[in-house]
């Protein structure tokens, strides 16, 4: 079974962002604070300022506007990010674009702790951020669509005739 490489970003963001919708419904659930309490100190802070920071921080915020604890904020983060690993495993336009939205805003959420301080997980997190939002912006999530990679078509779409 070969694996098509020019999808292999796809694939990637994919993994990277249901992994992350995992940690935060984990979050939600209070077994992601169960588990880490016990990791060593800079392990736990590598996660929850790296891997979850902007998101994190962000949804904590939120739920603390609306008036709700820590958990409601993540568990709104993970059913977000869940629905957008839906339409990216399904194709689906409108999350795809969800996807990328949300990626290019927590690459901005982060650009901003990052003025305020240089924290190398961030850091990545930006730029892992920033590749995707470009990536599904520019067409790499959609079949057939302008700019995405050569080879990937439509389901169920007819070929075009050529203008004459």
């Amino acid at each position: 079974m070969s694996m098509n490489l020019q999808r292999l970003p796809y694939h990637l963001i994919v993994v990277f962002k249901a992994t992350k919708a995992v940690l935060l419904l984990l979050l939600a659930v209070g077994w992601y604070t169960a588990v880490t309490k016990h990791l060593p100190r800079d392990v736990r802070d590598g996660l929850d300022h790296g891997f979850l920071g902007a998101e994190w921080e962000f949804f904590d915020n939120l739920a603390r506007f609306v008036g709700s604890g820590e958990r409601r904020g993540a568990l709104l983060g993970g059913i977000l990010l869940a629905v957008e690993v839906f339409g990216l495993i399904r194709n689906i336009r409108g999350l795809v674009l969800l996807a990328a939205a949300e990626s290019a805003f927590f690459a901005a959420v982060g650009a901003f702790q990052l003025s305020r301080g240089f924290v190398l997980p961030v850091a990545i997190l930006v730029v892992v951020n920033a590749a995707c939002a470009w990536y599904l912006f520019r067409g790499g999530g959609r079949g057939g669509g302008k700019g995405s990679p050569k080879g990937a078509s439509s389901k169920g779409a007819k070929p075009r005739k050529p203008a004459r």
